[in-house]
């Protein structure tokens, strides 16, 4: 692992896959003796695949590797979780006074990853959870293209002003966009504005604790989730082309291989796998 690590950031999300699924109600059994018979009928649907990330930072906040990870739709979220999370214990190792960040949007789902934590990691280790910064923003910039389309008072620099300049600028955020709900007008003109100030609203008022971000953002510590945006985006590079569909076990190779290859680890996991499948051949005298 590498030295200097002054924090950590780990995070999972989830992709859109095309999967080649068989048709519900078709046979997929092989009939004896043997005949020559077309395969059984398919369908193709989206499936959330699962990526994940580890992300080291200097005392700078300048990155200095990232490992990722990524499995099908499928597979058992806490095992990758606990992929994740023996990373960042591995790097903690080497760097016992590295601060730990887990920042993932705020789908209920992601929760594998915390848990995971709190399992690898010493009881001593404070993790911290944060909303991904892009993420609170973009519920609040809906109000602003809702309420005022030409942000005549520069509200989206405002919010992300006080967000990185006050530990509790989220308070004075929520209270502004409730006093600018309660001034809306109730007619059907104002509908889209409203439901934009309600969906901000509840998302804050169950997250409010996991959007204070200005002492973490000083310190030079990650507020975002771009490490694990990032994953998704190059895993998708290689698994949506034009007219790519898959089943579970050929994405799963496909993601294992292409994580190992962008993290920098495909040496190593080569060579563990092949010595497994190694044997001596010497010519009979």
């Amino acid at each position: 692992p590498p030295r200097g690590v002054a924090s950590v950031s780990c995070g999972l999300d989830r992709m859109a896959v095309r999967m080649n699924e068989i048709v519900e109600g078709a046979s997929r059994t092989r009939a004896e003796p043997y005949e020559r018979a077309p395969p059984p009928p398919t369908e193709q649907h989206y499936r959330m695949a699962w990526v994940g990330s580890t992300t080291a930072y200097d005392t700078k906040g300048d990155e200095l590797c990232t490992w990722r990870c990524a499995v099908e739709a499928d597979a058992d979220p806490s095992k990758l979780a606990d992929r994740v999370a023996a990373d960042v214990a591995w790097l903690l190792d080497a760097n016992p006074h590295a601060r730990v960040h887990c920042v993932q949007d705020a789908a209920p789902e992601l929760s594998a990853l915390p848990e995971a934590l709190a399992r690898a990691l010493p009881e001593d280790v404070d993790v911290v959870e944060l909303v991904d910064f892009e993420h609170c923003v973009g519920y609040l910039d809906n109000v602003i293209d809702a309420c005022d389309p030409e942000d005549t008072h520069d509200m989206k620099s405002w919010y992300r002003g006080v967000l990185l300049d006050d530990d509790n600028g989220i308070d004075r955020i929520q209270q502004n966009i409730r006093r600018q709900g309660q001034r809306l007008p109730d007619d059907e003109d104002n509908v889209a504005a409203r439901k934009a100030i309600a969906a901000a609203l509840s998302y804050m008022r169950l997250r409010k604790n996991k959007m204070r971000y200005a002492s973490y953002y000083k310190q030079n510590l990650p507020i975002g989730s771009g490490a694990t945006e990032s994953t998704c985006w190059q895993m998708q590079q290689r698994v949506k082309l034009p007219g790519q569909s898959w089943v579970p076990t050929g994405l799963r190779g496909v993601l294992a291989i292409r994580a190992l290859v962008l993290s920098d680890r495909w040496d190593s996991a080569w060579n563990h796998y092949a010595a497994f499948h190694r044997a001596e051949v010497s010519i009979a005298p």
